[in-house]
């Protein structure tokens, strides 16, 4: 409620009870007399006080300047260190690496090697054989033209041979690498066991003689 008009038998009274009902005191609110009335004569034409009563606005508050942000300083750039002057690099001397000596070339063997090889690596094959508790007899069958061949007489040649002949061929390598070093020259062992090798140079003759003929049939 901003503004309101009230009544009353003077402007005092008119004033008094506009203030009442809105609540507030007369320096709070500006009073327009709108009439003044009149009391008549005797109580006979007696007119009413009219008054407006109005809010006073409240000044608006005027809005207060920032304070100016002071300019940042600016920071200083970091000074620059001046490249420092390059010190002539030495060359770093290379190292002289010895080279690696050369291998001794193994001797090519002769007769009496092949002999002692083939004492040698029936000395061995016979002491595995006894190991693994076998019966078989290790006899020299052939010791000429740079190559040994032991055969296996006897015992569980089967189980010697193993299976595709891994058994035997493992027992070979293993008896031509200790005879070999104890010779310090090459010799070629070969290990057979009661003509295993010759039946399975049959053997692969044969089946290489049928792969071809069935290459022949369906070519």
């Amino acid at each position: 409620m901003t503004s309101i008009e009230e009544t009353g038998k003077d402007v005092e009274e008119a004033t008094q009870k506009a203030l009442e009902q809105m609540g507030l005191t007369e320096d709070k609110v500006d009073v327009e007399i709108l009439d003044e009335g009149s009391r008549g004569f005797l109580g006979i034409g007696q007119a009413l006080a009219r008054v407006r009563v109005t809010v006073k606005e409240a000044p608006t508050p005027r809005p207060k300047r920032k304070a100016r942000a002071k300019p940042r300083a600016k920071p200083k750039p970091a000074p620059v260190p001046e490249p420092a002057a390059e010190e002539p690099v030495s060359p770093v001397p290379k190292e002289e690496v010895p080279s690696a000596p050369a291998a001794e070339p193994i001797p090519v063997a002769t007769e009496e090697v092949i002999h002692q090889a083939a004492e040698i690596g029936q000395e061995v094959l016979q002491r595995i054989l006894d190991g693994v508790g076998n019966d078989g007899k290790v006899v020299v069958k052939e010791a000429s033209d740079g190559q040994v061949i032991l055969d296996i007489v006897g015992g569980d040649t089967a189980r010697l041979i193993g299976r595709h002949g891994q058994m035997i061929n493992s027992l070979q390598y293993l008896v031509g690498i200790i005879t070999n070093r104890r010779l310090k020259a090459k010799a070629r062992v070969i290990i057979d066991a009661e003509g295993y090798r010759a039946r399975r140079e049959e053997a692969l003759r044969k089946q290489a003689l049928y792969l071809a003929d069935q290459v022949k049939q369906t070519g």
